[in-house]
């Protein structure tokens, strides 16, 4: 029974079950995000990697950069070449793989230590967009896309 003086009030009932609701949906947010958070990471770094013309880092590791030097050929026969040098804060062993360039690349692994840099590749047909995926031996990984 209800008193004329205190009447029944409910708003704030409603205040609590919209926070309740938030909470969920923020919870399964951040569920999401940490299932998709490294694809995501890695579609933002190919985009900027695209957008910017350098390569950029997926996993911190050994890896501090990555850069992909692309000369294209001209018509007095001076072949196309490609140069991939990569920077590491230590001593590790680099590898190069994927499908950047037309052809097989395969996966070319070299020690590194500060810097390095590939065998320069000639006539390579780069499909713009496709990175070339570097990574090193305590799990660091990079990107770089090849620009024409």
């Amino acid at each position: 029974m209800t008193h004329k003086l205190f009447p029944r009030r409910e708003e704030g009932q409603g205040m609590v079950e919209y926070a309740l609701i938030i909470a969920l949906v923020a919870i399964v947010v951040v569920v999401v995000l940490l299932q998709l958070g490294p694809e995501l990471k890695r579609a933002f770094c190919k985009v900027s990697a695209v957008l910017g013309g350098e390569g950029c880092i997926v996993e911190v590791g050994a890896i501090t950069g990555v850069d992909a030097d692309y000369t294209p050929g001209d018509a007095y026969g001076t072949p196309a070449t490609l140069k991939i040098t990569v920077y590491t804060s230590e001593a590790t062993t680099v590898t190069v793989s994927g499908s950047g360039i037309e052809g097989d690349l395969g996966s070319t692994s070299i020690a590194c230590n500060g810097s390095c840099s590939f065998p320069t590749i000639n006539d390579p047909t780069p499909n713009v967009g496709d990175p070339l995926t570097v990574t090193d031996s305590s799990g660091g990984e990079g990107l770089v896309v090849v620009i024409q």
